[in-house]
């Protein structure tokens, strides 16, 4: 997928988690099992839970459950609980246990696929629901939810067949015109995508994500403008939408707003503070609208976070050099293309930094002749494993290079300036 269906997954995955409490305790406690008991335990638990005392009912639920190991009904009380304190592998671990003690209950396969979609374990949340709808017809939600898991384990034909066939059922419902947008996304069809998400977005004319993803949508088939329009939609919906506010800022930097871009990502990053994906985008934005230290600082704490990936190096090696600092542009070059040995660019980038600082220390030596200046940079391509026929080019290159030159005539005057000194 591309990375704003990524970041739409990501919206849809936030926007879930919060709610699979009311997805799950809206449909268990009305299966099979002992469903009354009389538990002073149990009583105590779900009046611990229904004051929002999570910790005392988990622990009264789990009392409960000794005095009486084969009672449903506590067993879901207990999976409840678990997931509204964002316990979620205990809770879906309890839910698993429920329907290998007892498969013929749809509603405990509807809860545990809910939880699955909300933490976006997709091709078990689609099992799950499958085997719910072998006993028993899925409620609208969840044949909505069961579409989009099939969608998102790249079955988009197979969602769109489950959708065309619910229509009349699930036509009123936003989430069913979204996950209709999304399926037609996944199969290249732009425009039916578009039709689609603008009426999810006429149902739910509070939710952003409709006009986000659109936008989305227009700015991949190069429709720049109204991708831009569609994201201020979205963001006057709701201004701290975080996948939007990326988009938004990312768009702004292709069309050379730079500063308009910035306080988008810098409103995502207080959002978000460890999120790489903005880090990088800020920090991108910081380089090109030529504030240097931000720049460094903001991909220094990306690469921080993740030291695997070399764009990274190679992006702070970029702000770097325009900032002058040779030597740390140098050693995040020398990252990038251990990490990656395939990226020629940052490669080539190597060489010509270490030109320049070989050019910054002779001159700081006071060597002027040609021919010592050309045996000096032949014997550092030669330690470097690099071809020395190459350093005729890189030279020519730098004297064609105004910013390159005068990165090193600052360098160099510095060095004069100490020896003054």
């Amino acid at each position: 997928m591309t990375e704003g269906q990524n970041a739409g997954l990501v919206s849809i995955r936030l926007m879930l988690a919060p709610l699979l409490f009311v997805m799950v305790s809206g449909l268990t406690g009305c299966g099979a099992g002992n469903v009354a008991t009389g538990s002073s335990l149990f009583q105590d638990g779900r009046r611990a839970f229904n004051e929002g005392r999570l910790t005392a009912a988990a622990a009264a639920f789990e009392g409960a459950r000794k005095e009486e190991p084969t009672n449903f009904e506590i067993t879901r009380w207990l999976a409840r609980t678990y997931q509204r304190k964002g316990q979620y592998a205990e809770s879906i671990a309890l839910y698993e246990g429920l329907v290998e003690m007892d498969p013929s209950v749809s509603a405990d396969w509807i809860a545990l696929g809910n939880l699955r979609f909300g933490l976006a374990h997709y091709q078990q949340a689609l099992a799950s629901f499958e085997r719910a709808k072998t006993i028993d017809e899925l409620d609208v939600s969840s044949r909505v939810r069961r579409a989009m898991s099939a969608t998102y384990v790249d079955k988009p034909k197979l969602a769109l067949s489950w959708l065309t066939e619910d229509r009349d059922a699930l036509k009123h419902l936003g989430s069913y015109h979204l996950a209709l947008a999304r399926t037609h996304v996944a199969l290249s069809q732009p425009d039916e995508a578009i039709v689609s998400y603008r009426k999810a977005s006429a149902l739910e004319p509070q939710n952003p994500i409709p006009e986000s993803e659109a936008g989305a949508v227009y700015e991949a088939i190069g429709f720049q403008d109204r991708a831009t329009k569609a994201y201020f939609r979205a963001l006057k919906r709701n201004g701290e939408h975080h996948p939007t506010l990326i988009r938004l800022g990312s768009i702004l930097v292709s069309q050379g707003k730079v500063l308009d871009a910035i306080p988008y990502f810098e409103r995502a990053k207080r959002l978000s503070p460890d999120n790489v994906v903005v880090l990088s985008r800020l920090g991108g934005a910081f380089s090109a609208a030529g504030m240097l230290p931000e720049a460094v600082s903001t991909l220094k704490a990306a690469i921080k976070l993740a030291p695997d990936r070399p764009e990274l190096f190679s992006s702070l090696a970029e702000a770097a050099y325009r900032q002058g600092d040779l030597a740390l542009a140098e050693t995040q070059l020398r990252t990038a293309v251990s990490l990656d040995p395939s990226r020629t660019v940052d490669a080539n980038a190597l060489r010509y930094v270490v030109l320049m600082q070989e050019m910054v220390a002779m001159q700081c030596e006071g060597v002027k002749d040609a021919k010592a200046i050309q045996s000096t940079l032949q014997a550092r391509w030669t330690h470097e494993g690099w071809s020395p026929d190459l350093v005729e080019r890189e030279l020519g290159r730098m004297l064609n290079d105004a910013d390159a030159l005068l990165i090193v005539d600052e360098l160099s005057s510095k060095c004069s300036a100490k020896h003054t000194k």
